[in-house]
This record gives C-alpha cells, structure tokens and sequence, in this order.
C-alpha cells in the first residue's frame, strides 16, 4: 500500500511540475503577445493598372504592430512599419494573385492569415484596348459633325476626357469634352461623342489626331437601353491615342 501511494506522489509531483511551466510558457507568451495579434477582416482587393489596392479592418487590440502581406507564386513579401489598413502593391505582371494578409506584434509573430484573389489589369490587356472609330459626316448647312464611335467598349469604360484636332493644308481645329466618371460604378452610357457644327473647308485631305483616356474593363453585358455593364473596371485610367486620315 506505501509503494502505491509513493507512485501517486510521485505521479501528482510530476503533473503539477509540468503544468506549472506549461503556465509558465503561457505566461511568457502572454508578456511577449506573440499568441494574441488578432487578425485581419473585411479584406477587399481593387484592381488597377499592373497593381492592387488592399484594403482591410485591423483587430482591436493592443498586440497587432505592423502589417505583412505574402503573394504571388514566388511569395513576395511586403511588410509594414505601422499598422496600416490599405496598401497598394505595384508592378504585378501576372494575371491574378492570392494575397495574404497578416498582422505582426512587436516580436515579429504573426496572426492566422486573411486571403484574398484578385485578377489585374496587365500591360498586354491594356495594349489590345479597341480604339474608336472617328468619322466626318457632311451636314445640310456644309459644316461637319465629327464622331467617336466606341469611347467606351468591351475592354474599355470612357475616362471622362477626350482630346482631338483636325490639320491639313494649314487648317487646325481643335476641341475636347470632359466630364467626371466614377469607375466604381462599373458602367457607362456614354458609348459614342459626337462634336457638331465643325466647320471645316471641303475637297482637301485631314489628319483627325485624339487623346482619349479609358479605364480599362471586363465586360459583363450591353443593354437595349444603350448602357454598357462591366464585371470589373480598373482603379487606373490610361491614355489611348491615334489618327485617322479624312479626305473631305
């Protein structure tokens, strides 16, 4: 009966040593924070330009310092030196991306991560962006109305600015329209401009040169009303630019 009860001392002996530097380890982790930084949410990506913006809610507490984000195939590593709660992240070449988000307390540990995939908006997709069509129609009264057929298309939503002029034989004519657009609305009525009135001398030959800025977009579908739906516009506008011969 003596040797039992000494195996059961020794037994309790040995789980009370144990537990107590299991709370030591849990004491040691609470000083240092290292188990308690929070972790993102809300995570949302917008896509632009070859680049995102990465938005979030950061946990509240008084553990979380700074912000990591791996992503990309390679797991290219962003790190903060604050806790911020967006971040834009540049030169991405590929079509799409996971993004992982991940608080850090003081000691450099991280939080349980927050992902997200997003699809950018690369240098090839921009570059095979459709231009519109420019045409000089001939009015009753012998003046011009000059037209921009497809300012907005399947690849493109119109930017809000729209620049051209018209030079031949020392003639120059030169006119623009702007108006503010909001890209997030992920739509657009205004398919075509048309500039009236111009008046331009008959039987000579022209160059029609123009700047048009663009988001580039995905598109979702056309309407019967005329609008054009988009699934996804970029945050970034660009520049597209070109000429087109009128022999008037």
């Amino acid at each position: 009966m003596k040797r039992i009860e000494l195996v059961m001392c020794v037994l309790l002996l040995a789980l009370g040593v144990s537990s107590c530097s299991n709370m030591d380890e849990l004491y040691k982790d609470y000083l240092t924070g290292s188990i308690y930084s929070g972790k993102v949410s809300d995570l949302k990506a917008t896509a632009g330009n070859q680049r995102v913006l990465l938005q979030w809610t950061n946990p509240v507490d008084q553990i979380s310092k700074r912000i990591r984000v791996v992503y990309g195939e390679t797991e290219e590593i962003i790190e903060t030196e604050e806790l911020v709660d967006e971040l834009y992240i540049d030169g991405l070449t590929m079509a799409s991306y996971e993004f992982k988000v991940y608080t850090m307390d003081a000691h450099g540990n991280l939080s349980i991560p927050t992902s997200i995939t997003k699809s950018v908006f690369t240098s090839s997709m921009i570059e095979g962006i459709d231009h519109p069509r420019c045409t000089a129609t001939l009015q009753e009264d012998g003046k011009y109305t000059i037209s921009f057929i497809g300012v907005s298309g399947a690849m493109a939503m119109f930017g809000g600015d729209l620049e051209f002029t018209v030079t031949g034989d020392g003639f120059t004519y030169s006119d623009s329209y702007t108006v503010e657009v909001d890209y997030s609305d992920l739509k657009s009525g205004i398919l075509d401009l048309e500039f009236e009135d111009v008046a331009i001398p008959s039987g000579r030959d022209y160059t029609l040169s123009y700047t048009l800025s663009v988001f580039p977009a995905s598109l979702k579908d056309k309407t019967t009303t005329g609008e054009i739906n988009y699934t996804e516009v970029s945050m970034d506008k660009t520049e597209i630019s070109g000429e087109t011969a009128l022999n008037l």
